[in-house]
């Protein structure tokens, strides 16, 4: 953080707001010597209120319950007050050409570079629904785990042990030729289904529906929510109900790849085009994070009492 500090004292009036590491804002708040936080005793600190975390996730950032507008995150996550930036990916995806669908192979890709997504918690599926989906549907299923061995009619293109590493122009032409992508329930809102759509390779998102008591049907959760909000054909929810076992969701799965695996164009949703995150930048910037900041001093905290202790000035 020193140099962090050397760079806002050089150029106090052209910094508008300071990216750091959640070690890094740490590290920041508990010196207590004094020379990172601007304060009465160290007026040439940085200012608390110009001090943001990126999350990619939106949470576990050392940020005090309700300061959460200082983490940057890159989905627009509801209920948790994060200051939504988000990326584009126009502007990479559009350098690979588009392949059309009739000159793809037959292959779908399965989501994920660990083998233990196979076994894990949200797993929706049996064991045997990838050499039986093949069968039906005449198509091949791949992708890159960080083992050898996976379920039965996956062929991973990795392994750590006998091949090389899959870098990212082999992972993005697998992704521009495969004819779909299939979620297994985990890692949750990865970037990779965004590369898809722009490259016109649709996404099949597993959700866990849970039935009301009144008939209703909620969804209680979902492997990527914000791409699972795009309507088909670009996305396919794969509904599994918490009453249900894997069978159901195998059938669930195969019909909705069926539908999934016919032609599709290239779709960049307007909130990943490069306007759009150019606008969000700069409403973050330009948003009165002092003003804000001094919001939050009112409220009768440990951290506000911490604060006003330190004689931090914003």
């Amino acid at each position: 953080m020193d140099q962090v500090v050397g760079f806002y004292n050089m150029f106090p009036d052209l910094i508008k707001a300071t990216i750091v590491s959640a070690r890094q804002y740490d590290e920041c708040w508990h010196d207590w010597e004094g020379s990172c936080l601007k304060s009465t005793g160290n007026p040439r600190g940085v200012p608390i209120q110009d001090l943001f975390i990126p999350q990619f996730f939106g949470r576990d950032a050392p940020l005090p319950k309700d300061h959460a507008e200082w983490a940057l995150v890159p989905e627009d996550i509801r209920n948790q007050n994060n200051t939504y930036i988000g990326y584009s990916i126009e502007d990479e995806c559009m350098k690979r050409p588009f392949v059309p669908t009739e000159g793809r192979p037959r292959q779908v890709w399965i989501l994920g570079k660990l083998s233990k997504f196979f076994t894990a918690q949200f797993y929706p599926y049996s064991r045997d629904v990838w050499v039986r989906a093949s069968q039906e549907l005449n198509v091949e299923f791949v992708s890159a785990f960080n083992e050898g061995d996976v379920f039965p009619g996956i062929r991973n293109l990795r392994s750590i042990k006998t091949g090389p590493l899959f870098g990212k122009e082999e992972f993005e032409r697998e992704i521009g030729q495969s004819l779909a992508i299939v979620g297994l329930g985990d890692p949750p809102i990865s970037p990779t289904p965004w590369y898809g759509l722009c490259y016109g390779t649709p996404f099949l998102n597993p959700v866990k529906t849970h039935l009301e008591d009144d008939g209703t049907i909620r969804i209680a959760r979902s492997q990527h929510p914000h791409v699972g909000a795009l309507p088909e054909p670009h996305v396919y929810n794969v509904p599994q109900s918490d009453r249900a076992d894997a069978l159901v969701a195998d059938d669930q799965l195969i019909e909705a790849l069926r539908k999934a695996i016919t032609a599709h164009e290239r779709f960049i949703p307007e909130a990943m085009r490069q306007d759009a995150m150019n606008r969000r930048v700069m409403e973050w910037l330009n948003r009165d994070w002092k003003g804000l900041m001094a919001e939050k001093m009112e409220a009768e905290t440990d951290w506000v009492g911490e604060a006003k202790r330190r004689e931090l000035i914003l």
